[in-house]
C-alpha cells in the first residue's frame, strides 16, 4: 500500500520498517524529520527517491519493478 498522502508509514515487526513516499515531498526529507528512519534499525523503502538524493546513505539498493503484461512484473536490484 502506497503512503503518497503520507509522507511516511511505518510498519513494526521483527525489522521495523520504513515505506516513504517522496512523491509530494515539498522540502527536503532532512527539513521533513525523515532521516530519523535511517538510524540503523530501520529497513526503509523510498518511492520516487530520485526528488530527493541528499538524504540517501552511502550504501543503497535500488529495486526497480517493470510492469510487463497483465500481471507480470520484472524485478531488479541494483547494488552498488
Amino acid at each position: 500500500m502506497s503512503p503518497t498522502f503520507t509522507l511516511a508509514r511505518e510498519v513494526r515487526g521483527r525489522f521495523p520498517i520504513a515505506h516513504l513516499d517522496f512523491y509530494r515531498l515539498e522540502v527536503s526529507a532532512e527539513e521533513r524529520g525523515l532521516l530519523d528512519y535511517l538510524d540503523g534499525r530501520h529497513v526503509v523503502f523510498v518511492e520516487w527517491a530520485e526528488r530527493d538524493r541528499s538524504f540517501w546513505p552511502r550504501r543503497v539498493f535500488r529495486v526497480v519493478i517493470d510492469r510487463l503484461t497483465g500481471a507480470r512484473r520484472r524485478i531488479r536490484i541494483r547494488m552498488p
